[in-house]
């Protein structure tokens, strides 16, 4: 069986760490914006949680785009068009993290453990649809 390629001896895996790890860095400033509104609609406000995790999560996500389309990837699609293509994910992003957060918190998980979990498993279909979907170059 031959050896797995190193990053060094293949670069367009080298390209895509570096793409994830930009992605991964955006994503924790989204994060922090994310948590900071769930966290002050739940506990100061009293929102309803999934109510308060939407909110959070689109706000995070117009932070994610307009860091993600400077910073992260190569290609940067009109303004307009990225958007849309970059909402129509966030919207499957923002249905996923919305019934992980609220299943698992009406199975007796704490809201902010269910967080965690939706975040981690939102992180992987976000990554994969923007580069493939929002950020692709035209070939």
């Amino acid at each position: 069986m031959p050896p797995l390629p190193l990053l060094a001896d293949n670069p367009r895996l080298r390209r895509l760490a570096h793409e994830f790890l930009r992605f991964a860095s955006v994503g924790v400033v989204a994060t922090v914006v994310h948590y900071s509104i769930l966290i002050s609609l739940v506990e100061l406000a009293h929102a309803p949680l999934v109510a308060a995790t939407s909110a959070g999560f689109a706000v995070a996500a117009a932070v994610s785009y307009t860091l993600n389309r400077r910073y992260t990837f190569s290609h940067q699609p009109h303004f307009g068009a990225g958007l849309f293509k970059f909402i129509a994910v966030g919207l499957v992003g923002l249905g996923l993290n919305a019934l992980i957060v609220g299943g698992l918190a009406r199975a007796g998980l704490p809201y902010l453990l269910a967080q965690v979990i939706a975040t981690g498993t939102v992180l992987m279909w976000n990554f994969t649809a923007a580069r493939y979907v929002v950020f692709r170059a035209k070939s």
